[in-house]
């Protein structure tokens, strides 16, 4: 068992990747399993691709399907990043436009950098 001032005991993760309690009791629920899952590098580049999927949706603004220089500009600006940031990401991001349209789809949105 582990026992570290401040810190419950802790007896073991279970199958699911949750802390188990030296009781039985779950000491970690929440994101349990995918702290683990994101040691492995199979299972860390799914998390990857899933957090960048919901990135995606936050971003299409206008719901088209594709997050163009536009929907950058106003996704950012809502969060109130500097225009200057929002300089640097719009033209980040848009080096993926892999097809030269003008905008994002999921795939280019979501290409490992």
């Amino acid at each position: 068992l582990l026992k570290v001032s401040g810190i419950p005991t802790v007896g073991f993760f279970n199958g699911e990747g949750k802390l188990i309690t030296a009781s039985g009791r779950g000491a970690v629920d929440a994101f349990g399993s995918d702290c683990l899952r994101s040691f492995d590098p199979e299972e860390k580049k799914k998390l990857d691709t899933e957090a960048m999927e919901k990135l995606f949706s936050a971003m299409d603004i206008d719901g088209d399907g594709f997050v163009s220089p536009n929907d950058i500009e106003s996704a950012l600006g809502l969060l109130k990043a500097p225009s200057q940031m929002i300089a640097v990401e719009k033209q980040t991001l848009m080096t993926r436009d892999a097809d030269g349209d003008g905008k994002l789809n999921k795939k280019e949105f979501c290409v490992s950098s």
